[in-house]
């Protein structure tokens, strides 16, 4: 440890390297600077209270006041809300730690009776192939006819299947050369020229 010119020094390298370390520091009463010389006598001369302690004339009724019985913190006993309608509500105090919420007893609308949707809807299928199912409101599956687009270049990724071509029965001509190269370049497997 280095040499420090005073105790201050030292208590701040001594923080600064536990606050490092991920810890807190411990220092003897007689090395604290700037410590309070006198100390309220009793609990009315205490200053900067909260305002829910200060309103206790002594210590029991402050405890009282934040419904804390004795010495250990305990929440009050307010009732809670009879079942209804959620909401976020406006309280200010706490829950008490065995509180329960009730049970969700009705439920109005078609929400608590449905089997199906009180409404039915359809589902599309648009792209290559088109289709509309019939009205589905969940109470039964439904089927969507589908008819494919007509085949184009587009529809098929750049790959349209043409029309058959002869088989040759003699040696090719340039002729049938050239008319396998048209059907390559309109099927899009080859580039135009």
């Amino acid at each position: 440890m280095p040499n420090f010119k005073n105790k201050a020094a030292r208590q701040d390298y001594l923080l600064k390297e536990e606050i490092e370390q991920g810890g807190g520091i411990t220092v003897a009463w007689d090395e604290v600077t700037e410590k309070p010389t006198t100390f309220p006598s009793d609990w009315e001369s205490v200053e900067n209270k909260p305002a829910i302690i200060a309103a206790g004339a002594t210590q029991a009724a402050a405890r009282t006041a934040i419904g804390a019985g004795t010495s250990n913190l305990a929440v009050g006993n307010t009732a809670g809300a009879a079942p209804g309608t959620a909401s976020a509500g406006t309280a200010t105090t706490a829950a008490r730690s065995d509180h329960v919420h009730p049970l969700q007893t009705s439920v109005s609308g078609n929400a608590g009776t449905a089997t199906a949707l009180a409404t039915g809807r359809t589902i599309g299928v648009s792209g290559g192939a088109t289709g509309t199912s019939p009205a589905f409101n969940g109470s039964a599956n439904v089927t969507i006819p589908i008819t494919l687009a007509t085949p184009t270049e587009t529809v098929r990724g750049g790959v349209l299947q043409q029309a058959a071509i002869a088989d040759l029965t003699a040696a090719p001509t340039m002729e049938d050369i050239n008319t396998i190269l048209a059907a390559l370049r309109a099927s899009g497997l080859i580039a135009s020229a």
